[in-house]
């Protein structure tokens, strides 16, 4: 391709390094490492040309920040020297094989005036009846349409996996059939809905929306979505799906209620106290009937993994137990949950010393993969690349016992932790407390030892000293060689 020539969307392909193409920036979120402050980790956003012909792109760090001033929803440009890559697998924004990859080198040329020209919106709607339940391997962001029936208030809410508060809004949403589902928006998604002129629309007529880049999400075993960064929505527009969902209503619709009284929150989480920091000794002396609900921050040093060396498990998608096999589906353990799917959950048991004591820790997905820092199938299919089925994973779970080095290299990081007394505390066979980590507050840079060279050395490596260096690992082990400092 010369460098000149701008292609349609529909025309890329990986075999040509570079590209350029005249596109309209129908979406565009900064991902700031799940948090709406911090630095920008990548910029996303979804494309279209003029043909309606849609991708997703990625933007890395450096250009991120010299764009984002120039890049706006809606407006078009001229995007040069930008690379084809084959699509994520994973949350994917729109459906397509290839996406857009910027490099530092890629511009983009605001077009003035274009904008009629393109179509601004882009969606693939999905039932409130086919959402899926979530899980560990999220193929794509959801998008759904439905009247608005309610909205609430924002509502300060808490959770254990971030280090700060974050505002919420609640929308209930109603498909053609008057099946409902409760839509969370998080951070500035939550501000920039504006319930009031909603509420104000739904007095003239219903308020029919599409919500895009929603993903599931389930509390005490309901099903429902949740819209942070990528989520945007489209209110009352010409749009056919709009216009095809309206004319299937009654004339005579109930206004849209202003807010949902407390009682009935949909997000009850509690706006939690910050953690306190304590030692690990001090850890191990709390009441647990006292103190089961609250957080603490602990430093440590993880020491050694669990003795049995597990690292996953199969956790039932509405509770989180542990779930069995039951013929071609599964069971949990718990009799009193009727779920019968599952997914492998990471379960990573560790011990961690501050000098002074040391506990357990049990890290399980969320923070066990923000640390080894791949998801867990990653792993699996590379330790066990001849399984087909999700149902073969019980089978081999069980005995899943060798650790692969993404995880042996947790033991010897020196943490921040952010935990709460786990109910394994309460076992029968538990002779002390056992704390569950809600979240990585700080990772520490590794401290190096010292080796001295010349005469020092030639001291030490006389003396015996025996030092662990790790080897190459086999699939599913790791092992450690002592050698000689000289030899290191």
């Amino acid at each position: 391709m010369s460098n000149e020539r701008i292609s349609l969307l529909s025309h890329i392909h990986e075999k040509v390094l570079f590209w350029n193409a005249k596109v309209l920036v129908s979406r565009i979120w900064h991902f700031r490492g799940g948090t709406d402050e911090g630095n920008i980790v990548h910029t996303d956003l979804v494309v279209l040309d003029q043909e309606g012909t849609h991708m997703y792109g990625q933007i890395p760090p450096e250009p991120s920040e010299r764009l984002k001033d120039v890049l706006v929803e809606g407006n078009v440009y001229l995007m040069k020297g930008f690379m084809c890559k084959q699509a994520k697998q994973t949350y994917r924004a729109v459906d397509s094989p290839y996406m857009m990859q910027f490099t530092r080198f890629s511009t983009a040329i605001p077009q003035p005036g274009d904008e009629e020209n393109f179509p601004y919106c882009t969606y693939d709607l999905l039932s409130f009846t086919d959402i899926p339940m979530p899980g560990p391997n999220t193929r794509r962001f959801l998008d759904v349409i439905g009247r608005i029936t309610a909205v609430t208030d924002i509502v300060i809410v808490h959770s254990q996996y971030q280090p700060e508060p974050s505002e919420t809004r609640t929308i209930v949403l109603e498909d053609q059939a008057g099946n409902e589902i409760k839509l969370v928006l998080w951070g500035a998604r939550a501000r920039e809905f504006e319930a009031e002129e909603v509420r104000i629309a739904s007095q003239s007529g219903a308020v029919i929306a599409i919500f895009v880049g929603t993903l599931p999400k389930t509390y005490r075993g309901i099903k429902g979505l949740s819209g942070s960064s990528a989520c945007r929505w489209y209110i009352n527009e010409d749009l056919p799906e709009m216009n095809a969902f309206r004319a299937s209503l009654p004339e005579s619709l109930a206004a849209i209620t202003a807010n949902i009284p407390g009682e009935q929150a949909i997000v009850p989480a509690p706006v939690r106290e910050p953690p306190v920091e304590l030692s690990v000794q001090q850890l191990l002396a709390l009441d647990p009937f006292n103190n089961l609900k609250k957080q603490f921050m602990v430093k440590v040093i993880i020491t050694r993994m669990g003795s049995d060396n597990r690292w996953w498990f199969l956790s039932c998608r509405e509770c989180h137990k542990t779930a069995y096999t039951a013929g071609r589906q599964y069971r949990c353990s718990d009799h009193g949950c009727s779920s019968v799917a599952a997914d492998p959950s990471y379960c990573l048991c560790t011990f961690g010393s501050d000098d002074a004591a040391e506990a357990e820790f049990m890290f399980f997905d969320r923070a066990a993969k923000s640390d080894v820092g791949k998801p867990l199938m990653t792993l699996i299919y590379r330790k066990y690349p001849g399984f087909t089925s999700a149902l073969d994973l019980p089978y081999i779970g069980g005995a899943d016992v060798g650790l692969p080095v993404e995880i042996s290299r947790l033991v010897t990081k020196k943490y921040r932790l952010v935990v709460s007394i786990s109910t394994k505390s309460f076992q029968p066979a538990s002779t002390q407390l056992s704390f569950q980590v809600g979240r990585i507050d700080e990772t520490f840079k590794p401290e190096l030892a010292s080796f001295g060279f010349g005469g020092a050395s030639s001291s030490a490596g006389s003396s015996g000293i025996a030092v662990p260096i790790p080897t190459s690992f086999a699939a599913g082990s790791s092992t450690l060689v002592d050698l000689p400092p000289d030899e290191v």
